[in-house]
């Protein structure tokens, strides 16, 4: 090779490597990832823990004659209030006024009987005391025996009277309570049985009651709580708040009745009962509702945003944005979820931290941000994710 050869080269080889560097220095940087960070709120909080509960009548009651035959009619309608006493079907009620009208007739011949019997023993007694040998002591006894079994017979007579009356009025069935009835079970033509036959069912539903079920851990850290409270120690009593399925938090104040006595042996849960007012029978039995229950006292806590916690495997953490704009992970130990969606954080941050709560798939530890500092968002702040 000649030395103008060479020398093309080497100038060949240079431009190639200036072009290529700046090529290398034209490519764009990643740009900073933004994203919005705050710091943690700090106000009094109480703890709670929240179930979900069945709601069932204060009071239920099957309607079931207490006489056999005909249902004749219903007087209700269905699922209308009804009141204690107020007539809901009818038995056909001939056969038991009958059997009325031949209890009125034995207990008439009965007393001509014992009248009869009364009048004979007195006649006796009479001419014993005048001439003793007129009439045997023995005439005399069996006299007196014949007066009192007139009498138990006219009693007997009077007792089986007052049955078939009360047959007789059972063929109107009542209802026993106060409360909402729901549907016909039987058409009338049907033959009903007595104390057999479901005809309807009536509820209490005001006040209404609930059941939930309380893990182990829970209830122990509920009478833990109970404990604390020298004056409340008794479960019964303790306040509780609900929520239907269209209403936000807990507007629904009640107390709790009793806790079963012992736990479920199959989930190791102990099944609570509690009591709401409902006087406008908006709750109905059988409805699943948001139970929450109070559990230690208020205290001061740290709350971040509930979209600024993350979860792997098990772990809650958080980003955090320290004074050189690094992120870095914090594993945090989380209180109750608040109304208005701020969680309480009872270890692994602190008041002047700068939480994130944006971004949040994009993030990773180590990383270098640009954080813009915002109020803490609570849940009615949170944009609505649309599909």
């Amino acid at each position: 090779m000649t030395h103008r050869s060479c020398q093309a080269g080497l100038h060949s080889m240079f431009l190639i490597a200036v072009g290529t560097g700046l090529a290398i220095a034209d490519d764009p940087k990643p740009d900073t990832l933004k994203v919005q960070v705050s710091r943690p709120v700090e106000r009094e909080v109480t703890d709670f823990l929240e179930f979900t509960g069945r709601t069932q009548a204060s009071t239920h009651v099957d309607i079931k004659p207490r006489v056999t035959g005909y249902l004749m009619k219903s007087f209700f309608k269905e699922g209308s209030e009804v009141k204690a006493g107020e007539v809901l079907f009818e038995i056909d009620p001939k056969p038991y006024q009958a059997e009325v009208d031949l209890a009125l007739a034995t207990l008439d011949l009965a007393k001509a009987q014992l009248d009869y019997s009364k009048r004979t023993f007195e006649r006796n007694q009479a001419v014993r005391k005048t001439s003793p040998d007129a009439i045997s002591q023995n005439a005399l006894d069996e006299s007196e025996a014949a007066m009192n079994e007139a009498k138990a017979r006219v009693g007997v007579a009077q007792a089986t009277l007052e049955s078939r009356k009360l047959n007789l009025e059972y063929s109107r069935v009542t209802s026993p309570i106060n409360g909402r009835i729901g549907r016909r079970m039987q058409d009338p033509g049907n033959v009903v049985k007595a104390d057999e036959t479901v005809l309807a069912a009536v509820e209490d539903q005001d006040p209404i009651k609930l059941y939930f079920d309380m893990d182990e851990r829970a209830y122990l850290r509920w009478q833990e709580t109970l404990k604390a409270r020298s004056k409340d120690k008794d479960i019964g009593g303790q306040p509780v708040v609900m929520g239907l399925a269209n209403e936000d938090g807990f507007p629904r104040q009640g107390k709790i009745e009793f806790v079963d006595t012992a736990a479920d042996s199959s989930t190791g849960a102990f099944r609570v009962f509690a009591v709401f007012p409902n006087s406008d029978h908006s709750v109905r039995s059988g409805m699943s509702v948001r139970v929450r229950l109070a559990v230690g006292e208020p205290h001061r806590a740290l709350l971040v945003a509930a979209r600024a916690i993350l979860k792997d495997q098990g772990r809650s953490f958080v980003y955090v944005v320290n004074d050189k704009n690094v992120l870095e992970v914090r594993t945090v130990n989380l209180g109750s979820l608040q109304d208005d969606g701020l969680i309480a954080i009872s270890d692994g941050v602190k008041a002047d931290d700068r939480v994130v709560h944006t971004e949040m798939k994009s993030l990773r530890a180590g990383a270098t941000v640009e954080p813009k500092l915002v109020p803490m968002p609570k849940a009615d702040e949170v944009p609505e994710k649309r599909p």
